[in-house]
């Protein structure tokens, strides 16, 4: 199992649950960097010194993933003490990773141990994050990490903390890196990503018209927003989207029961919001718009339900449309909420809701719209049919 004792560098496996997060493949496509740069060959299989999970917390089910592979290295014998697990899962599921997994854990901004295990001749802080990722034309900028921390359903908040804003001076220099090397498609990324600026007194408008002054010939698309924030930076939002400089939109939508929203966390009028949506979508008719919706959610009754099914009839704003069946997360708020719905209902919810988005899920949306530059989502839909983990190898493409 282990790597050839004559072989001249030593070999590392890098494994993820989660290849369509931003943040995540940031982090693992940097992981990739650091051992490379540390003169580890990177490989995708276990004939190898070391497996490195970088993982995402998002759900139970990502746990699960992370639980099988490590059940699988077991049964063949891998050593544990030769396995690090890192990324989310190491916060939003401490206790049930503890339960399973008895090698070294280690938490974001804590990788100093990782370079003290391999001892590393350049630390993990000086290695750059990656900002463009392979079968992806899209230029990768993260503007904030964390959020708000409001989600009675989340505990990524658990990993990443409340938000904070990336300084304007980094963002810059990631984005004239873009433009120095051809990037003109700009991908803001963040846990929400609008919510930059909250903490600064600055906002996301105000940071896409000063990267303007220094290239104007440029598109941005924008993911993981809260839709709470189209109600806050009203016209100056649509005007950029009216000039097309904005490509793509893909919002937290959860879901669009008021009393539903209200016991997720999730603040806004929605009426309102959707009303300003459907007038973003008028003007400016070829914006790409894509969002979540959450099935299941406790206290959703079949009345509630059915509204949801009639809204997405109606619906003609979202071009692509992930439907989630809800599901208990330990640690999450949302878990102690009465009025559950039992998983034989959810299942069957969830699938009458798959029969009326049709081609706006994602597998069909991703083939139909294939002017929108999401190959890498696209590879990994392709690939969730064939395995549950990833290996992480050739994952960025480096800039000069």
């Amino acid at each position: 199992m282990q790597g050839d004792s004559t072989a001249k560098a030593p070999a590392v496996a890098i494994v993820t649950n989660n290849l369509i997060c931003e943040l995540n493949s940031k982090y693992f496509s940097r992981l990739e960097k650091y051992f490379s740069l540390n003169g580890w060959v990177i490989r995708n299989d276990f004939e190898v010194d070391r497996i490195v999970f970088s993982t995402c917390g998002l759900s139970d089910s990502m746990m699960d993933i992370v639980k099988n592979a490590l059940g699988q290295l077991a049964g063949e014998t891998f050593p544990t003490e030769k396995i690090i697990v890192m990324g989310c899962l190491p916060k939003t599921h401490e206790t049930e990773l503890q339960k399973v997994f008895q090698g070294k854990i280690i938490n974001f901004g804590e990788e100093e141990q990782l370079d003290r295990m391999i001892e590393a001749k350049i630390p993990f802080r000086e290695i750059d994050g990656t900002n463009v990722f392979r079968r992806n034309e899209l230029f990768n900028i993260q503007v904030s990490d964390g959020c708000l921390r409001e989600c009675t359903y989340c505990v990524i908040k658990k990993a990443h903390g409340i938000l904070r804003s990336i300084p304007v001076a980094d963002i810059e220099k990631q984005f004239r890196g873009a433009i120095r090397n051809g990037y003109r498609k700009i991908n803001l990324v963040g846990v929400d990503t609008l919510g930059y600026g909250y903490d600064t007194g600055s906002n996301i408008v105000e940071l896409m018209e000063y990267l303007l002054t220094i290239e104007p010939q440029v598109t941005f698309y924008l993911g993981s927003i809260h839709i709470k924030w189209l109600e806050l930076y009203g016209e100056g939002f649509f005007n950029l989207c009216k000039r097309g400089l904005i490509k793509s939109l893909h919002f937290g939508l959860q879901h669009v029961n008021q009393e539903i929203l209200k016991k997720m966390g999730r603040k806004g009028n929605f009426a309102a919001i959707y009303a300003d949506l459907r007038r973003l979508k008028d003007e400016c008719p070829d914006l790409f718009i894509s969002g979540d919706i959450i099935i299941g959610f406790p206290g959703e009754t079949d009345e509630i339900f059915n509204e949801v099914m009639e809204f997405f009839k109606k619906d003609r704003c979202f071009s692509l449309i992930n439907n989630f069946e809800y599901s208990d997360v330990q640690g999450a708020a949302a878990i102690k909420l009465p009025n559950k719905v039992s998983p034989a209902k959810r299942v069957l919810r969830w699938a009458e809701l798959n029969e009326v988005l049709g081609d706006r899920l994602p597998n069909l949306a991703l083939k139909k719209h294939t002017d929108i530059e999401f190959n890498r989502y696209r590879d990994a839909y392709e690939r969730q049919n064939e395995m549950n983990y990833y290996f992480c190898k050739n994952s960025y493409v480096e800039m000069e």
